[in-house]
């Protein structure tokens, strides 16, 4: 049975030399990307941060931001996506909601994570060398051994988190769960 966090795999083990990403300059097949992700994943744990663990994301769409929420599918953590024209107090908001252990970053939003109150207690990473940051996505890459694909029997902890402000105007955060993916999965597998 197949889980978000082997999908990836799956697809460069089927096709590794097919091109997976094209974002401006960079060109990765899958091969490529998924060699990549597991490194991602490697140096997120790394880092000290345990399956369920929460990292916010504050990036525009971008290579980068695709190759860290599959990292975080391999590696067992909670991908939370934020908008990255938040303000600091809606940014200290959603970062608490959702528990974050981390944020990454990038120029658009680093304004808003160094006013941000929450975003100084928790690990900082940005994508490229910024002074409000503790990491970097380069040093995501090369500080830890590449993670495998997750054992096919694991249960995977809630997947994504998604802020919203509904119909309140408050914001929160959608926890949504791997698993009716994982059972409809199963009822289809052979």
């Amino acid at each position: 049975m197949f889980d978000l966090g082997r999908t990836i795999f799956a697809s460069a083990e089927r096709n590794a030399q097919a091109l997976a990403i094209v974002d401006g300059e960079v060109r990765l097949t899958y091969g490529d990307w998924a060699e990549l992700i597991g490194r991602v994943a490697g140096g997120l744990r790394a880092l000290g941060l345990e399956p369920g663990d929460h990292v916010a994301t504050v990036l525009q769409n971008r290579w980068q931001m695709a190759t860290i929420h599959w990292a975080c599918q391999v590696a067992r953590l909670i991908a939370t996506p934020l908008n990255w024209r938040f303000s600091p107090d809606e940014l200290d908001y959603c970062l608490a909601d959702a528990e974050a252990r981390a944020v990454v970053f990038e120029d658009a939003s680093a304004a808003a994570v160094a006013g941000s109150e929450t975003a100084r207690t928790i690990l900082r990473i940005a994508l490229d060398d910024h002074p409000g940051a503790e990491h970097t996505f380069e040093t995501l890459c090369a500080a830890g051994a590449a993670m495998a694909p997750p054992h096919r029997n694991t249960t995977p902890p809630p997947y994504w988190h998604i802020p919203s402000s509904g119909h309140s105007g408050q914001f929160g955060v959608l926890r949504h769960s791997a698993l009716p993916w994982r059972t409809s999965n199963s009822c289809y597998s052979a």
